[in-house]
C-alpha cells in the first residue's frame, strides 16, 4: 500500500535544507560539473521561486504500536547560504524566511499542523518566532536534542562527578538549558561563545549558571585553548564548518558534537585517543530507513530534532516543548515521552 494511503495515529512535516553543497548534490548529481559558487547562485535563484519540494514521506512506528507519519519538505538552500546571509543582512534573510514560511502553508494546506523546523532552519524562524502561520504548532526540536546529548554526557560520565565539562555555544539557547543540565555532574564548567564579539552574551550565560549552582567553577571565554582541560566537550554551535581538530582536546576526552552540520573535523571524529560521539541522534524502536533527500542518516537513525516532530504527534500534543527559549524542564519531559515510545539517545 502507498504511504500516502497507508492508516496512521498522526500526520507530521518536516522543513529540511541542504546541509552543504556535496548534500546538494547527492540530490541533483548533474550540478557536480560547475564550480561551488555557481551552484550557490543557482541554489539561491531557486529561493525565488517559494516553492519547496516534497521529497518523500516515511512512517515511524512507536514501541507501544503508534504510527506516525512524516512529510518532508526541502528548501534548496545550504547552512552556509543562511549563515553569510545571516551574518552580511538581516534584511538579506527575508528572502529565506518566506521560503520556510511557504514551505509551513503547504503542510497546513494538506492538513498538517504539527511542523518541525529541520537543521539551521530554527535559526532563521528565530525558534519558531518568525513563523507567521498561526494554525501551526511549531517545533525547533530543540529539547529532545538537548536531551540526547545530556543523556549520553550522563552516561559517559557516571558516577564520577569530579570532572570539567565544556560547552562550545555559549550564549545559544541549546548551549544554556545543556550546561544547565550539566551543573549535577562537574566540579568545573567551561562555557565558550564564538568571539569577543559575543562577550556580553557569554558572561550573561555564565551569570545564569552561577545562580543555579554555587559549589561549580564557571569558567567562560572564547579562546578554543580553555577545551584543552576538559574530560567531556558538547559542542553546540551554529557554525556553518568543522573548526574543531584533534590538537584542541584532551587525550582520552569525550567529544559530544550536536551540530548540524558536524562541527568536528575528520581529525576529531577518527581520533583513536577520543571518544567521539554524534550527539543530536535518536536511535528509532524500529529501525526504519529515514535517509531522504540528502538527509545522511544511518538506517534506524533520525535526527532528535525530527523524532521531537514525529513524537509530537504520537502524543497528540497542542503544545510545544521547543517554541523560542527552552527551559530545563522542557527537555526532561520530552526525553521522557521519547522513552515512553522507545526513542533512545544512541
Amino acid at each position: 500500500m502507498p504511504l500516502e494511503l497507508a492508516e496512521v495515529d498522526a500526520e507530521v512535516a518536516f522543513v529540511v535544507h541542504y546541509i552543504s553543497i556535496e548534500t546538494a548534490l547527492e540530490c541533483e548529481p548533474s550540478l557536480a560539473i560547475l564550480p561551488t559558487e555557481i551552484t550557490e547562485i543557482l541554489l539561491q535563484k531557486v529561493t525565488n521561486l517559494k516553492l519547496p519540494a516534497v521529497l518523500g514521506k516515511r512512517i515511524i512506528t512507536s514501541s507501544n504500536g503508534k504510527k506516525t507519519r512524516v512529510t518532508f519538505l526541502g528548501l534548496p538552500f545550504t547552512t552556509k547560504m543562511i549563515r553569510e546571509q545571516l551574518e552580511a543582512s538581516r534584511q538579506g534573510i527575508q528572502p529565506y524566511r518566506d521560503f520556510c514560511n511557504s514551505a509551513i502553508a503547504y503542510a497546513l494546506e494538506e492538513g498538517i499542523h504539527t511542523i518541525g523546523l529541520g537543521q539551521f532552519n530554527s535559526i532563521l524562524m528565530r525558534n519558531g518566532k518568525d513563523v507567521i502561520h498561526d494554525a501551526a504548532l511549531i517545533t525547533s526540536g530543540n529539547s529532545l536534542t538537548i536531551y540526547a546529548a545530556y543523556d549520553v554526557a550522563k552516561k559517559f560520565i557516571g558516577a564520577d562527578t569530579n570532572k570539567t565539562i565544556a560547552v562550545i555555544g555559549a550564549g545559544g539557547n541549546i548551549a544554556i538549558t545543556l550546561s544547565e543540565l550539566l551543573l549535577p555532574f562537574c566540579s568545573t564548567m567551561i562555557i565558550l561563545g564564538s568571539s569577543e564579539k559575543s562577550k556580553i552574551k557569554i558572561e550573561e550565560h555564565k551569570y545564569y549558571l552561577l545562580s543555579k549552582s554555587n559549589t561549580v567553577e564557571i569558567i567562560a571565554g572564547w579562546d578554543l585553548e580553555l577545551i584543552a582541560s576538559a574530560d567531556v566537550v558538547l559542542v553546540a554551535t551554529s557554525a556553518a564548518t568543522a573548526f574543531l581538530e584533534r590538537e584542541h582536546f584532551k587525550t582520552n576526552s569525550i567529544v559530544i558534537d550536536l551540530s548540524i552540520p558536524c562541527n568536528c573535523a575528520d581529525s576529531v571524529i577518527k581520533a583513536s585517543d577520543l571518544q567521539f560521539v554524534n550527539g543530536g541522534l535518536i536511535k528509532l524502536p524500529n529501525q526504519e530507513n529515514m535517509k531522504i533527500g540528502g538527509i545522511p542518516l544511518s538506517s534506524g537513525h533520525s535526527y532528535a530534532c525530527l523524532a521531537e516532530t514525529i513524537l509530537m504527534g504520537m502524543e497528540g500534543l497542542d503544545i510545544s516543548f521547543s517554541y523560542g527559549a527552552i527551559t530545563a524542564q522542557d527537555v526532561l519531559t520530552m526525553g521522557a515521552i521519547a522513552e515512553q515510545h522507545g526513542f533512545m539517545s544512541i
